[in-house]
């Protein structure tokens, strides 16, 4: 067998083979064990168990039940680093040693029973507070500790996070449990390292659907400046021939269109600031919400003719990211706008409730064919060929049912075009205003 080993506190390299340890050097898994016994003749069992390649190699010992005629086969997963300890204060100096780095060890076997001093149990109580998602394993020739004892002493939240292992016991059972405690912690690692990665991505997707939103929009909003600004050029111009009432007049109407391109620039604002994405809920009115998307795509209503009616509008008060249901509003907008062409019409109604409120859309458009009308919610899926990216609807979806655990329904009218329905609920509105 080769490689090197060292018994005396300190990360010991355990190599079965060059090949091994070679490919084992890529970025890959931690495989820090810890072992705290107070033998150190069982210490020794357990370095050169996780260490063998032949488990007939195994040191025999009383305590220990050796397994002969077994071969591990080297996995590069499972080339371990291990540190010893024959107390509670050595592993702890082992602990410290490795936080400092900013390490952690994977697992650890405990003896329950350390002499002097805390107990195995005790010590992993102490270690669980610096390295939370560690396994333990314990190790007892005694029933001094019961499964009871160790989780009262635990908690409940490591439950899953320790196990028990009575002596004597064989090389076998310390090589499965070191194998299956260093993959259980790598594979969490890893899945909540994907989660991160998924939460990122996730965000840059709301955020290009959030940069399309105000691409839409920036164009009414230019157009909208240009006329306020020609109406403001204008007043001026021909009011420094005027009388000073019509001088006045003229004032007043520049203030008036200037406090409206302030109005617009700030609604426009409030859209485009992508550092408002991860912004904490806030006490909003939800009827000035949907006057801001209207008063944003007025231009673009305008220009297709299209009729925006309100038909129900109630005072609600509630708990939301302001700025993402003013997206939601938007891409809708967006879409039916998109769906009608010229001339169509919007139907748009807001009703609160006890506990909930209610936020219905509807075009007049050709609505969607029932045969994809379950599809178009799905990320990608897109009715508009190379136009479209197909990610507006289900941010829509997301922003509503995630953000604001409400629910998102889309269907087509009875008798012409297509309506979304969007209620939000407990707790996230706290109080209606009648």
């Amino acid at each position: 067998m080769s490689g090197a080993r060292k018994i005396n506190n300190s990360i010991t390299r355990v190599q079965a083979n060059d090949e091994v340890v070679k490919l084992a050097k890529a970025p890959s898994w931690n495989r820090r064990i810890l072992i705290v016994d107070d033998e150190p003749e069982l210490v020794k069992i357990y370095v050169e168990t996780l260490a063998a390649k032949n488990l007939e190699a195994v040191v025999r010992s009383s305590r220990l039940q050796s397994v002969t005629n077994a071969e591990v086969v080297p996995d590069p997963k499972f080339v371990f680093e291990v540190a010893t300890a024959t107390n509670a204060a050595e592993a702890m100096v082992e602990v410290k040693k490795m936080a400092s780095q900013g390490l952690s060890f994977a697992m650890g076997f405990f003896d329950v029973r350390l002499g002097a001093g805390p107990d195995g149990v005790e010590l992993v109580r102490e270690i669980f507070s610096s390295m939370p998602q560690m396994f333990a394993v314990f190790v007892t020739a005694y029933n001094d500790r019961s499964i009871n004892s160790i989780s009262s002493t635990l908690g409940v939240a490591q439950t899953a996070q320790w196990d028990y292992m009575n002596k004597p016991f064989n090389a076998s059972e310390i090589t499965q449990k070191a194998r299956n405690f260093v993959a259980l912690y790598n594979l969490k690692q890893e899945s909540e390292r994907n989660e991160l990665v998924r939460s990122d991505l996730q965000r840059q997707v709301l955020e290009s659907s959030r940069l399309s939103s105000v691409a839409a929009v920036a164009r009414g909003v230019a157009h909208e400046f240009g006329n306020l600004l020609m109406q403001i050029l204008g007043k001026a111009e021909i009011s420094r021939k005027k009388s000073e009432p019509e001088m006045r007049e003229a004032f007043d109407r520049i203030i008036d269109a200037s406090q409206r391109a302030h109005e617009i620039l700030d609604r426009f604002n409030s859209l485009s600031d992508t550092k408002s994405v991860s912004t904490q809920k806030a006490w909003c009115q939800v009827e000035m919400v949907v006057d801001e998307a209207i008063d944003l795509l007025s231009h673009q209503f305008k220009k297709t003719n299209t009729r925006v009616s309100v038909l129900r509008r109630d005072n609600v008060k509630a708990f939301v990211h302001s700025t993402s249901i003013l997206q939601v509003l938007v891409n809708l907008f967006i879409n039916a706008l998109h769906a009608m062409g010229s001339d169509g019409q919007i139907d748009i109604s807001l009703k609160g409730g006890e506990g909930f409120f209610d936020l219905e859309l509807r075009d007049y458009g050709p609505g969607v064919p029932a045969d994809i009308i379950d599809k178009i919610l799905e990320p990608f899926f897109t009715t508009k060929g190379e136009q479209g990216t197909g990610l507006g609807l289900a941010i829509c979806r997301e922003i509503v049912e995630i953000d604001h655990a409400g629910d998102f329904k889309i269907f087509n009218h009875p008798t012409k075009g297509l309506c979304i329905h969007i209620h939000i609920h407990i707790p996230f509105l706290q109080e209606v205003i009648r």
